[in-house]
């Protein structure tokens, strides 16, 4: 009887101690999740407005002033190149597909990848000058072929806003150009970036690059470097960046590692070190 009952006693002790265990995983699996929550909640920076987005499910796990109309600068070319994409898909538009650089486009005001009046660049290199040095003249010529004119392909971007449900986003131009009635919001540009990511993820093969170098009709080499800062840091594929005079200096970046698809948009830093001050502020809280 007396090893019966210290048998019992034995399995009853090792019964709590395991319990004992297990409760203290628990408390501190909810002292880590938690402070995680509070820490998201608590994130300060810089950028006027900012978020943070699943590419699976489009749920928003961190915001600042997500709906806030600002300037978008050149990440409105995300939207550019979402009905480019499209145009490719539907088989209006070929990569191979050479396409005539106008006037208009090589001489415009906002940033340019260098490409010549007159000549001729295939489609695939003009998708390279757009997200890498972010062209202007590239994107410009693209819509010029695909509707005739920059202002038609504009009403295209409208409709597609109107088509997305994105309550705080109007455009006037193609590439950027500040105007009082072109705006976007960090949600909004979030919602374009996973609509165009998700659909044709083969956008991730150019904003991925570096570096890379195209040829002039001539035969002449042209250099594109990427402006995307973040391309440094590990899981970085894409994907925009934009930067005005009265509108700072933003980014719209997507990370895919570890089952991992997120994207990050932050708007309107006062500089250059502030956007990526807040950008690897984000991407090591959410990592």
């Amino acid at each position: 009887m007396k090893k019966i009952h210290y048998s019992i006693a034995k399995k009853r002790s090792n019964s709590k101690v395991i319990f004992g265990i297990a409760l203290v995983i628990l408390i501190l699996v909810s002292i880590i999740i938690i402070s995680r929550i509070t820490l998201k909640k608590n994130i300060q920076l810089y950028s006027k407005s900012a978020i943070f987005m699943s590419t699976d499910n489009r749920k928003v796990l961190f915001h600042k002033n997500m709906h806030r109309q600002l300037i978008p600068g050149s990440m409105t070319k995300l939207m550019s190149m979402l009905i480019v994409f499209e145009k490719i898909h539907q088989g209006v538009l070929f990569y191979s597909d050479p396409i005539y650089i106008s006037p208009k486009a090589a001489g415009t005001f906002a940033s340019r990848a260098g490409l010549y009046a007159g000549e001729y660049i295939s489609v695939d290199d003009l998708i390279k000058c757009v997200f890498l040095p972010s062209g202007s003249d590239a994107i410009i010529a693209l819509a010029e072929h695909l509707y005739g004119t920059e202002e038609k392909f504009v009403d295209e971007m409208n409709h597609k806003v109107k088509q997305m449900g994105l309550k705080n986003t109007h455009f006037t131009n193609c590439v950027g150009l500040e105007d009082t009635n072109h705006y976007s919001s960090a949600f909004d540009i979030a919602s374009i970036a996973v609509e165009l990511t998700s659909k044709y993820p083969e956008v991730y093969g150019y904003t991925s690059m570096s570096h890379t170098i195209i040829r002039h009709e001539d035969g002449t080499d042209l250099v594109l470097k990427n402006t995307n800062d973040m391309l440094e840091f590990d899981g970085i594929d894409g994907l925009k960046t934009g930067s005005t005079p009265n509108g700072g200096y933003s980014l719209t970046m997507t990370y895919n590692k570890n089952k991992k698809h997120l994207v990050f948009v932050v708007m309107e830093s006062d500089t250059l070190y502030f956007r990526k001050y807040d950008c690897k502020k984000l991407l090591s809280t959410f990592q």
